[in-house]
C-alpha cells in the first residue's frame, strides 16, 4: 500500500482534529519529555574509568584557576561559581620563604569537595614549580 501526501487536497478539505488525535499527540509529547529527562540524568552520571565526568571537569577548571596570575605575589582568598560548581582559591606564604606562594584551589558541588589542586609558585615567575 502506498501512502502519499498531497498538500493541495489537505488545503481544500480541512479536517477537524478529533479528541483521540489530540490525546495521541499529548501522549507522544509526554513520552518525548520523559525520555529527554532520563537521558539528561544519565549523562550527569557518566564516568570515565569510574571517575564521574563532573569531577574531571572540576579538576580541569581547578588546574586552570591555580595557574592564573600565579606569580603576582598577592595572598588571600577568592571564589567563583562556574557551571554549578563552587571554586575557592587560597594563596598563602609558603613556610618562611618570602618569594614562594602556595596556591590551593578547591572545587565543591552542593557542599561536597570534588577536588583539591595545590601549586607552589615563585613570586615574579609565571611558571609553576
Amino acid at each position: 500500500m502506498r501512502y502519499s501526501f498531497d498538500l493541495k487536497i489537505l488545503m481544500r478539505s480541512p479536517r477537524r482534529l478529533s479528541a483521540s488525535t489530540i490525546v495521541e499527540v499529548v501522549i507522544a509529547m509526554v513520552i518525548m519529555v520523559t525520555v529527554m529527562l532520563v537521558a539528561v540524568s544519565l549523562i550527569g552520571r557518566l564516568s570515565i574509568s569510574g571517575i564521574p565526568l563532573v569531577r574531571i571537569r572540576a579538576q580541569a577548571q581547578a588546574e586552570t584557576l591555580a595557574s592564573q596570575d600565579a606569580g603576582d605575589g598577592k595572598t588571600g582568598e577568592s571564589s567563583w561559581d562556574i557551571g554549578g560548581l563552587r571554586y575557592i582559591r587560597k594563596v598563602s606564604l609558603y613556610k618562611d620563604y618570602t618569594d614562594l606562594r602556595r596556591i590551593q584551589v578547591e572545587a565543591f558541588q552542593n557542599g561536597v569537595q570534588l577536588c583539591l589542586v595545590s601549586r607552589l609558585v615563585k613570586v615574579g615567575d609565571e611558571k609553576n614549580l
